[in-house]
C-alpha cells in the first residue's frame, strides 16, 4: 500500500474524532444551558391565551414562566429575572397590552366563534 494513503486514512480518522468530540461538547453544553434556563419556552412563547380585560380567548406572545412552571428554571438568579420579566407590561393603554407578560394579537368573538385582529365598536 502507498504511504500517502496511510496518511490520508489517519488524517481522516483524526478529523472524524475531532468532529465527534465537538458534537459531544455541543450536546453537553446545550443540555447544561437548557437545564439552567428551563428552555426557551420558559422565556417566550406564542399561542393560546386569555385577555383579562376583554374576558375572551386570544392568541398572544407571552414572556416569563408562570408560577407553575418556574421551577423548571434551575438557576435561581435566572428564575428571579424570569419572574421580573413576567411582571413587565407594555405601557400602551389598550386591550392588547393591558395584561402583564402578554401582547394579544388576535381575539375570539364569543358570539360567532371567529377570530379577529381589530376590536370593533359595539
Amino acid at each position: 500500500m502507498y504511504p500517502e494513503f496511510d496518511a490520508f486514512f489517519i488524517g481522516r480518522a483524526l478529523v472524524n474524532g475531532a468532529i465527534d468530540i465537538s458534537f459531544d461538547l455541543y450536546n453537553m453544553a446545550s443540555s447544561y444551558i437548557n437545564a439552567q434556563t428551563g428552555g426557551l419556552k420558559q422565556w417566550v412563547r406564542v399561542g393560546d391565551s386569555h385577555s383579562l380585560k376583554m374576558n375572551v380567548e386570544t392568541k398572544s406572545l407571552r414572556w416569563g414562566a408562570s408560577p407553575k412552571y418556574q421551577k423548571r428554571i434551575k438557576n435561581l438568579k435566572l428564575r428571579k429575572i424570569n419572574q421580573q420579566i413576567r411582571q413587565k407590561k407594555i405601557h400602551v393603554n389598550n386591550w392588547r397590552t393591558n395584561d402583564a407578560g402578554h401582547v394579544h394579537f388576535l381575539f375570539k368573538d364569543n358570539n360567532s366563534g371567529t377570530w379577529h385582529f381589530i376590536k370593533r365598536g359595539k
